[in-house]
């Protein structure tokens, strides 16, 4: 797994070691929900829904994503940003690593969170559980 100090400065991506098992480049996905079985590398844009039950999910600086996030270990070098229809929320189970360039306004809720100098991070962040996010 990547450390922190290993993520502020680049992003190795290991598939074995984020237990990658989708990769989403296209240009636009809608899902109301979509639930992954292992970590998910995100290139394109997101709306909606995204849960991992288990390891990373990787934005790369090419993603934008509005909706709701949940994984273990999250990695953000892309953007994550408010739709018309509701905030953003990003609930890492573990760690939370915003990255050099990233653009990230949302609700954020993780034990462990770590940000790059020159990310842009407009967010409310929660020490406790939010009402009525996921377990």
């Amino acid at each position: 797994m990547t450390t922190p100090l290993q993520a502020r400065s680049e992003l190795d991506i290991s598939i074995e070691d984020h237990q990658i098992v989708a990769v989403i480049p296209g240009p636009l996905l809608r899902a109301n929900m979509m639930e992954v079985d292992g970590g998910v590398l995100l290139g394109g844009k997101f709306l909606g829904q995204l849960h991992s039950s288990r390891g990373s999910v990787i934005l790369q600086a090419s993603a934008k994503f509005a909706g709701t996030l949940v994984a273990d270990h999250i990695f953000i070098s892309g953007e994550v940003s408010s739709s018309e229809a509701a905030a953003s929320h990003i609930f890492a189970r573990q760690t939370l690593n915003i990255l050099a360039g990233a653009k990230v306004h949302a609700k954020i809720e993780a034990p462990s969170v770590h940000v790059d100098p020159s990310a842009e991070v407009r967010a409310i962040f929660a020490t406790q559980r939010l009402p009525g996010t996921p377990g």
